[in-house]
């Protein structure tokens, strides 16, 4: 029997302990005529080390029973095992959605390579896409994304299916790509019948950017669905080119409420626009109440105190989420009129609008009045009204200590909780004693709490009142006394600590294993190695990095296994400890792991291998720079630097013109750090077709201060492309001039590369694009 729904492509099970060989009750259920033994043998074979087992598992993959199947294509993806075409071609076409699920997900995982090489593979992919299940769309979309330019043609062929949800799905999938070589195929859509088909296309385009799909989502502001100008109205503000949707149509004055609201956001996010009298006026007359709140929301987010009468207005407003939208845009002011207004809230007949008022009230206000009336509010007769009191004056001084300290005896628990930790975020010495005299509270929550607090106050002989929490029956408050024991510095902690490591809760053995991080290397490595198999991955990934903290050399190899595919938490903080230890074997470990599904062991395994200062890792950290993630590309470009490697400079200038601004921020950072000798590969990005592209390179060789660059930099002040932001190009260049030239005595110290090449200063004839566009 299939499942329903696999909640997630990669099971959560408890791992077996490895340390542990599989037994022949696994070899016997393996051939079971009842396939839930079969099913359940091959789970515990995937949360195992069983690649001793891999042709069982490829043989279940042939299994009558759909659950089996989906088991065994669940382990080998948990193992990162190999799966061959033949065999994912059968899987992407099983009966069940489970295996068809599971076989998108393997595709990236276990046989990358073979799909990128097969259009085959890629168009059962694609195929799936007009799948029946969701989750088998969202698996297939998935992976689809993860081969990025690889999956264009099979995408783009997909936009042109009969069915309207394989539209949609492809369309998302291209954006999620982000290649300007879709722009064309997604700006056919527009012209779809179906108006979800437009709105996903213009969403599409929204991401990828480009002056080129701008007149077609202008044109989309006056589509007759309200949905598709929404659309089209926020892609507009995400590219910058938030006048262009103000000055079309009057979206402002649009019949449908959720246009308006829109065009409400994208005025907030276009600072040269004068949107102050357009909100007040939508605040003040709008019909809509959903228009109303998003231009209080606005005015809040300026932070301008003469928009506070305005607000104020708005806290007689008969609806209470509308009064409390206002009291939170009045917390961001810091206008003194705000103040009577919301002491008045206090009394508001909404409790929401209460707790929020009290919270603004503190936030913004230093007055005595205010403090006063949110400490009033501690004996308001909604206990969430009262824990709102206790949290804001977390914020006020000890004066209110005496206030909070007489909340320890609330009948409400989450009072005496918000109470706990607002007087130790206040540091109230006198409050010590009435903390310590609520540690016997009936609540473990209250408890754990006021141990926090204790630590923070550093309250006096802990080895007199922490014991007898360490034992306690909850977990959560042996955890909270570890935690205050780690703060205290006891000299106990480390016994305390050892103690814990052998508690049933895998909380507290991830706490104590965090704890004896902080105290000086012990005898506890043998344990430590030890707690390496522990079934928990928390367990596991918390002893990692103390080991790593406390440099026991020997827990090298046993941190390297951790590398293998299993739970990401664990294989992220191996990478790390391993790093920290400057364990140079596992290089190639990590370098295997840089091919994981999972982006956060990416970015984990491409970091270490830069502090590793694995000269090996150089093609594949070079190859991560176009990951489909983000993070992975910031990690795998710090990396590079570190390497300092005349390849690694081609590389990193070659990605200069990445869509992410914070990758090319990264780049700039690596590339300035690697000195001189990035200028020859840098000079050529001053014509790249694209201007945020050589506006990286400016801004590198500005950091560098070489005066080899000053001749190219000098060549090409004059406009570079129609449309372009000259202005601001040419200022940076200026500025990079003008850097270089100020530090003329240190530039002369350095050597002058070689062979540097000096660009033509003539104009590019190049497509424009909007100075607002991209100015990260």
């Amino acid at each position: 029997m299939a499942p329903a729904r696999p909640g997630n492509l990669v099971r959560r099970d408890p791992p077996l302990n490895p340390t542990l060989p599989v037994s022949a009750v696994i070899r016997r259920r393996l051939s079971s005529p009842q396939w839930s033994l079969r099913a359940a043998a091959v789970a515990a074979l995937g949360c195992s080390d069983g690649r001793e087992w891999l042709p069982e598992l490829h043989a279940a993959l042939t299994d009558p029973e759909a659950q089996v199947r989906y088991e065994a294509m669940q382990a080998l993806v948990r193992l990162g095992a190999a799966v061959n075409e033949d065999e994912l071609g059968v899987a992407l076409n099983d009966s069940s959605p489970g295996v068809r699920a599971a076989a998108a997900h393997a595709a990236w995982v276990c046989c990358a390579e073979s799909v990128a090489e097969s259009p085959r593979l890629r168009r059962a992919l694609a195929e799936l896409l007009e799948d029946d299940a969701p989750w088998v769309v969202e698996a297939a979309l998935d992976t689809l994304a993860r081969f990025g330019k690889a999956s264009l043609p099979v995408l783009h062929a997909a936009l042109q299916s009969p069915a309207a949800d394989v539209r949609i799905a492809a369309a998302e999938a291209l954006g999620r790509i982000g290649s300007p070589l879709s722009l064309d195929p997604l700006i056919e859509l527009l012209q779809d019948a179906r108006n979800d088909v437009r709105e996903g296309a213009i969403e599409a385009i929204g991401i990828i950017g480009g002056t080129s799909g701008q007149p077609y989502l202008r044109a989309a502001l006056a589509d007759p669905s309200a949905a598709v100008q929404v659309a089209s109205a926020l892609a507009l503000g995400r590219l910058g080119a938030g006048a262009l949707v103000l000055q079309t149509n009057d979206p402002l004055n649009n019949r449908f409420d959720d246009v308006r609201a829109a065009a409400v956001e994208v005025l907030a996010r276009t600072p040269e626009l004068d949107a102050l009298p357009s909100l007040v006026r939508l605040v003040e007359h709008d019909s809509s109440q959903e228009v109303r709140i998003a231009a209080i929301e606005a005015l809040g987010r300026r932070g301008d105190p003469s928009v506070a009468a305005v607000l104020l207005s708005q806290l007689c407003e008969p609806s209470p989420e509308v009064r409390r939208t206002a009291i939170t845009a009045l917390g961001r002011l810091a206008a003194p009129l705000a103040d009577e207004g919301l002491c008045r809230a206090l009394q508001d007949p909404d409790p929401e609008v209460r707790v929020a008022a009290a919270h603004a009230l503190v936030r913004t206000s230093q007055s005595r009045l205010a403090v006063q009336c949110v400490t009033h509010s501690l004996g308001d007769a909604d206990s969430r009204v009262r824990s709102a009191a206790a949290r804001a004056l977390a914020r006020g001084g000890p004066a209110e200590a005496a206030f909070l300290s007489s909340r320890l005896r609330d009948p409400d628990p989450s009072v005496r909780r918000a109470a706990s930790l607002s007087l130790g975020a206040i540091g109230s010495r006198p409050a010590v004693a009435s903390l310590l005299s609520h540690l016997d509270d009936p609540d473990p929550c209250v408890r754990t709490a006021v141990l926090h607090s204790l630590a923070r106050l550093d309250a006096p002989c802990p080895e007199r009142w922490l014991p007898v929490h360490l034992v306690a029956p909850e977990p959560g408050v042996r955890v909270a006394a570890l935690a205050a024991a780690t703060c205290l510095k006891s000299p106990l902690l480390a016994v305390w600590a050892a103690d814990g490591l052998r508690d049933p809760s895998p909380a507290v053995r991830t706490a104590a294993a965090e704890a004896l991080r902080h105290t000086p290397p012990c005898n506890a490595g043998t344990t430590l190695l030890v707690c390496l198999a522990d079934p928990d991955p928390n367990v596991c990934a918390a002893v990692a990095l103390t080991l790593a903290s406390h440099q026991i050399a020997a827990a090298g190899p046993a941190l390297q296994d951790l590398l293998a595919p299993g739970y990401p938490g664990v294989q992220m903080a191996a990478a790390q400890a391993l790093a920290t230890l400057g364990y140079a074997p596992a290089a190639a470990s990590l370098i295997h792991a840089l091919d994981t599904g999972c982006a956060g062991v990416r970015e984990a395994a491409a970091r270490a291998l830069g502090l590793l200062g694995a000269e090996q890792s150089l093609d594949a950290l070079c190859a991560h720079l176009d990951d489909p993630e983000i993070p992975v590309c910031r990690a795998a470009a710090a990396a590079l630097r570190l390497l300092s490697s005349p390849r690694a400079v081609e590389a990193l200038c070659r990605s200069l013109s990445h869509r992410d601004p914070g990758m090319r921020q990264e780049l700039v950072r690596a590339l300035i750090a690697l000195g001189a000798a990035a200028v020859p590969a840098l000079v050529p990005c001053l014509q790249h077709p694209l201007w945020w592209s050589r506006s990286a390179a400016i801004s590198a060789l500005a950091g560098i201060g070489h005066r080899s660059a000053l001749p190219p930099l000098r060549a090409r002040i004059r406009p570079l492309g129609f449309g372009e932001p000259v202005e601001q190009l040419r200022a940076a260049i200026r500025a990079a001039i003008a850097n270089i030239e100020r530090d003329t005595h240190a530039a002369r110290a350095l050597p002058i590369p070689a062979a540097v090449p000096v660009p033509a200063a003539e104009s590019l004839p190049l497509p424009g694009m909007a100075p607002e566009q991209h100015r990260g």
